[in-house]
């Protein structure tokens, strides 16, 4: 039987706050089916239930593998695979045609974990489900929500 963890934060309740939580559960949850993302269980306000990360931190395994190129490479293809996931969370792209729907903007070390053996994508909050203008047939641009460049990835 997994084991489930709780922890309880104390913290100001801000519409913004709520928003980023909510993207974050819907990605998870629109990305179920991809075995390179973190499973998510509920959600509700500011709590979220997922599955339980066991494995060793990425940063740690892309230590261990300095001297072992092949095995870098396994992490950084997993990551991709991860990222193609997000980048088609509507399956072929919000026009059929493979366009990016879903940006990830922080994809670090930090925010991939281990599940057994399987790394996976996590912490989606700050997330732009990106829109298509129907006149142009063009996705939309948005604005950076981070002006530090730590926070603008992928």
């Amino acid at each position: 039987m997994p084991l489930i963890f709780f922890h309880r934060y104390n913290h100001n309740f801000e519409d913004a706050h709520y928003e980023h939580d909510r993207v974050d559960a819907v990605a998870m949850e629109r990305l179920t089916a991809s075995k390179h993302v973190i499973d998510i269980y509920g959600f509700c306000g500011h709590s979220v239930s997922t599955e339980y990360a066991d494995g060793v931190r990425v940063g740690h395994l892309a230590d261990k593998s300095k001297k072992i190129p092949l095995k870098r490479l396994e992490i950084a293809r997993d990551i991709a695979n991860g990222l193609a996931d997000v980048h088609g969370i509507n399956g072929d792209g919000i026009d059929g045609d493979g366009n990016t729907t879903f940006v990830h903007l922080d994809v670090n070390p930090a925010n991939v974990v281990a599940v057994g053996k399987t790394l996976k994508l996590n912490d989606f909050n700050i997330g732009i489900l990106r829109r298509w203008n129907t006149t142009s047939n063009t996705p939309c641009g948005f604005p950076a929500q981070y002006p530090n460049p730590q926070w603008r990835s992928p």
